[in-house]
């Protein structure tokens, strides 16, 4: 898919990201397994949160670091690894399942300049270059936790509710 440069860089250039189908990564260890229930605050703002980091890629295998470093982290972190539901009180809750966080590696040949500035955000750019969900009917259908990894200039793009 083209991306078009959002007009910060020296030059336009049409960016091409290639963003492969989720994988699911599951905790290194087993978890709890039942309800989570969520805070007053979560039942009253049901919203995600993105965010996008830049980094210089450096040496090693960024995508494999990250995913064996995500499998730690849902140890103690468990809920971004399940799904969210409605409890019997009607409030929202994780089901901690352990079925993992989506986890989406992107690839473009482009350079950080020719993907443009992230430190402002329009919207339409950035349905090209990370991972979406256009097709849900509610908040509880997007997982707690979704995490892409863009191999060129090492974007890392989190979705958090």
């Amino acid at each position: 898919m083209e991306l078009p440069c959002n007009g910060t860089a020296a030059k336009k250039v049409a960016a091409v990201v290639e963003k492969q189908e989720p994988v699911l990564i599951r905790s290194a260890e087993k978890t709890f397994d039942g309800l989570y229930l969520l805070s007053n605050l979560d039942q009253t703002y049901p919203f995600s949160v993105e965010i996008v980091l830049a980094y210089r890629k450096g040496k090693g295998n960024a995508t494999e670091m990250i995913k064996e470093s995500l499998a730690k982290i849902l140890v103690k972190f468990y809920p971004f690894a399940g799904s969210l539901t409605t409890a019997s009180n009607g409030k929202m809750a994780v089901r901690c399942t352990g079925e993992g966080v989506p986890f989406v590696e992107a690839v473009s040949s482009s350079t950080i300049q020719e993907l443009g500035d992230i430190s402002w955000v329009d919207l339409t750019k950035l349905r090209k270059l990370v991972y979406y969900q256009d097709e849900v009917n509610s908040i509880l259908d997007v997982p707690p936790l979704t995490l892409q990894v863009l191999s060129c200039c090492q974007y890392l793009h989190f979705r958090v509710l």
